[in-house]
């Protein structure tokens, strides 16, 4: 007699296990696959970030190299600080020279421009500026121009004060002024930062006894005109890792005037870590001729011979690697003095 065995099926049990183990094998598959995406994603957008970061120190090179004057008369240097660095050149080759700004986060600047005028005998006039900041001011300065009867020097002088306090007397010495010359004259720029806390200023402008109201320009027999033009850079709320480039092309003729509001701002680098998470670290340094770091904003301006920059970029600071430095200097060649 012939023995048959019954063919059994698989069990209820054994189906459940099978699954178990196909699921456990997808979801392992998954994860290193997605795993291996992240991490590919993470080192390319770190390297296309510091190949970006490379690419703008290029410019800023090639850019600060050709500093110079602005065509408004304005210095080569505007103004020179850790996170932001602004500067004249014809970076465009057109044979205008254009307003340079490098800056890191939500900084911006502004300007505002106030005359006034006296129409008596060793008179003062006044100006005040209010509600112009919406951040924080990181610097505040006031270029003050003179206009009258200021032709004798040490008599005929104006005396300039900010909130009560006296910042300098113009046309004090021989050449800084003269009778009624129809144009702004002993124009200086001073650093008000210090009195712009309450963003309100107060400028006064008094006139010696002997100035007499005997000029014409624009306004009849005025004493004194002054010319107050404000200018700030400030930083607005909020941290922002992008380093930035901000270009005003100059406007009109005889003045040549640089608008604010014509500022153009592109990205030149994301991810730029110098200030963010605390770290507070320089994306600028400035030394004089003697290799010397010059720590006062105002000295920068006019000593600055040698300009170092630093980039220090990190995708996402919680990942490894972690922050990856791009750093060179440049050299100024139209502030380069001869020895």
């Amino acid at each position: 007699m012939i023995k048959r065995h019954k063919n059994k099926g698989i069990t209820l049990l054994e189906t459940l296990i099978a699954i178990a183990i196909f699921g456990i094998i997808t979801v392992a598959l998954f994860s290193a696959i997605s795993h291996i995406y992240r991490t590919y994603h993470f080192t390319w957008q770190a390297a296309e970030s510091i190949a970006e970061a490379r690419r703008g120190i290029k410019v800023i090179l090639r850019e600060v190299r050709a500093a110079n004057i602005g065509e408004d008369g304005s210095f080569v240097i505007e103004k020179a600080s850790a996170t932001e660095f602004i500067f004249y050149s014809d970076i465009d080759r057109d044979g205008e020279t254009e307003r340079v700004r490098y800056f890191l986060g939500t900084s911006s600047s502004g300007e505002q421009n106030q005359e006034c005028a006296s129409f008596s005998r060793g008179g003062s006039c006044s100006v005040n500026f209010s509600d112009f900041l919406t951040g924080e001011a990181e610097q505040v300065q006031v270029q003050v121009g003179v206009e009258g009867d200021l032709g004798w020097p040490s008599l005929e002088i104006v005396d300039v004060f900010v909130d009560g306090t006296k910042m300098d007397t113009m046309c004090l010495n021989e050449g800084e002024c003269s009778d009624c010359p129809g144009e702004w004259q002993d124009i200086t720029i001073f650093d008000v930062s210090e009195y712009a806390n309450d963003n309100y200023l107060t400028f006064i402008a008094d006139s010696s006894y002997s100035v007499d109201p005997i000029c014409d320009w624009q306004e009849g027999n005025h004493s004194i005109k002054v010319k107050f033009d404000l200018t700030w850079i400030e930083e607005g709320p909020g941290q922002d890792r992008d380093f930035k480039k901000g270009v005003i092309q100059p406007q009109g003729n005889n003045p040549v005037e640089y608008p604010s509001e014509q500022e153009e701002i592109v990205v030149i680098s994301h991810y730029v870590e110098n200030v963010a998470a605390g770290l507070q670290d320089y994306i600028f340094q400035y030394f004089d001729k003697d290799g010397q770091l010059i720590e006062n904003p105002v000295q920068r301006i006019e000593q600055t011979q040698l300009m170092e920059i630093s980039l220090l970029i990190n995708v996402d600071p919680s990942k490894s690697p972690e922050y990856y430095r791009l750093q060179t200097s440049v050299q100024l060649r139209n502030l380069k003095k001869e020895e």
